[in-house]
């Protein structure tokens, strides 16, 4: 049986025979791993994030598959040329590769949204790879941003837990992110893509709250402490 489905691509590597294998998370089928040829219809889906339009055959006794149509559906226009931009899809679409596998309607939507809006925004935006991060755990259904608690400028975020806790006796347990950052997560995970032109935050901060989303998501999900494109990432800041 044949597939047609949208996808993106996530991560590409040598395969034998000069081609190529990409990590395809596409809307119907999840995460799956296609040989790429380089002819010219392939050959866009040797570069990681390129969103077209796929046909493979699907077979329960391959763990392979050999594409038969590739159509790119969108042409990126600054993503592929701007360094910031460049730096940070890299990094996310790394940790997507970890996180995703399963098909999922509502990651895959926020996914292909999230990359367009942020190709086409005039300039990258500080704070946009962590509430990437903050969105991807709320679909997810392990955030620990509907808490509801009272004065929760002087609570703690318990990574372990999943929560605010206002617990002063407990502040100095590793698994706590401190007030600052617990409140600046929070207030981050209130906005939309759209409004972070107008949120002020620099990127050392921008930096720390990334590194404690990556602890949070490796506690609640997949390790991602190791994933190189993040030290890449931390050497940059």
């Amino acid at each position: 049986m044949f597939i047609n489905t949208g996808s993106i691509v996530l991560r590409t590597y040598p395969f034998r025979d000069k081609k190529l294998i990409a990590k395809i998370f596409t809307k119907k089928s999840g995460l799956i791993s296609c040989i790429i040829t380089k002819t010219k219809s392939q050959l866009p889906l040797s570069q990681i994030l390129t969103m077209a339009d796929i046909t493979y055959k699907n077979s329960r006794t391959r763990t392979l598959f050999y594409l038969k149509d590739v159509q790119v559906n969108y042409v990126y226009n600054s993503l592929s040329t701007n360094t910031a931009k460049i730096q940070v899809s890299m990094v996310l679409c790394e940790i997507l590769n970890k996180c995703v596998n399963e098909p999922n309607i509502f990651i895959y939507d926020f996914i292909i949204s999230s990359f367009k809006y942020l190709d086409n925004t005039p300039v990258y935006n500080t704070g946009f790879d962590t509430l990437f991060l903050i969105k991807f755990c709320e679909i997810l259904g392990i955030s620990p941003f509907n808490t509801d608690v009272s004065g929760l400028e002087d609570a703690v975020l318990s990574i372990d837990e999943g929560q605010f806790i206002k617990s002063p006796d407990r502040i100095k347990n590793s698994s706590f992110i401190p007030k600052k950052e617990s409140y600046s997560l929070y207030q981050l995970s209130k906005l939309n893509f759209n409004l972070l032109p107008s949120y002020d935050i620099t990127i050392g901060v921008n930096l720390k709250l990334f590194n404690y989303m990556i602890i949070y998501i490796s506690t609640h999900l997949t390790d991602l402490t190791k994933l190189k494109s993040i030290r890449v990432l931390k050497e940059l800041g």
